[in-house]
């Protein structure tokens, strides 16, 4: 005999119940979860955004002075190499043209007697042949001069120079040259021989119309400031003997 088995019906949502519980929340919590994350996913938050910023003006500022840094190195570098080589020609110049002045004699101005050299504590007169880019050849009177600035109390050692002639009115200078500017303090000295196997000696000055000087000593002290100097020179005369010899009229007469 088969006993009949009762069935209970099946109520709503009885089988929601028998599921496992973390299953159940997913339908509110697991979405919230799900939608915040998707929101951070979307993009940036604004204060993400201005610490970015901050970040980058830094980097550019950075930047910028390191840039800035390089090229006022840059600048520095090549004014000291144009110093450099400024002072090289200068003391090549001297060396050579002022080295070699010759025993010829000039007449500096009207009614004034004729001279082979003339000295001064800030400027000297012979008389030597000029490079090819200043002259044209020849012999000419050449002056040196340590001239003060106007508008600051540095100098500046100019070269004016003009053709030797025999004419009793020396000519027109030439437009100066300017050798060296902004310097500070430089002057001339002279080597002249002295009398009885004395040692020769140095002076201020230079005024005997017979003769060169046997050297010169010059001083210049630049105001550039850094590491590019110009040292003292000590150029020897090869035509002085420093003292009087029977003048040489030659071309100055």
């Amino acid at each position: 005999m088969i006993s009949s088995v009762s069935r209970q019906p099946d109520l709503p949502g009885k089988g929601l119940a028998t599921l496992s519980p973390s299953v159940a929340p997913f339908t509110c919590e697991g979405a919230r979860k799900a939608d915040g994350s998707l929101r951070r996913a979307a993009g940036f938050t604004l204060l993400e955004v201005l610490l970015a910023l901050v970040l980058m003006a830094f980097a550019m500022v950075g930047i910028w002075g390191a840039l800035r840094t390089g090229a006022r190195l840059t600048r520095s570098a090549d004014a000291s190499i144009q110093r450099s080589d400024r002072a090289r020609a200068v003391q090549a110049f001297l060396r050579g043209y002022l080295g070699g002045a010759q025993p010829q004699a000039f007449v500096p101005a009207k009614d004034q007697a004729a001279r082979m050299f003339r000295g001064d504590p800030r400027a000297l007169t012979y008389v030597a042949p000029m490079p090819a880019q200043l002259g044209d050849g020849g012999l000419f009177v050449q002056t040196l001069q340590f001239v003060r600035n106007r508008d600051s109390n540095d100098y500046t050692l100019q070269l004016t120079y003009a053709p030797l002639s025999s004419d009793t009115v020396a000519p027109a200078a030439a437009k100066p040259e300017i050798l060296l500017a902004h310097v500070v303090d430089g002057g001339f000295e002279y080597l002249v021989a002295a009398q009885r196997n004395a040692p020769a000696k140095w002076q201020r000055t230079w005024h005997d119309t017979n003769g060169l000087p046997l050297a010169v000593h010059i001083v210049a002290d630049p105001g550039w400031g850094g590491r590019v100097g110009f040292p003292e020179m000590l150029i020897a005369l090869r035509a002085g003997n420093g003292s009087g010899v029977p003048i040489s009229l030659g071309a100055g007469q």
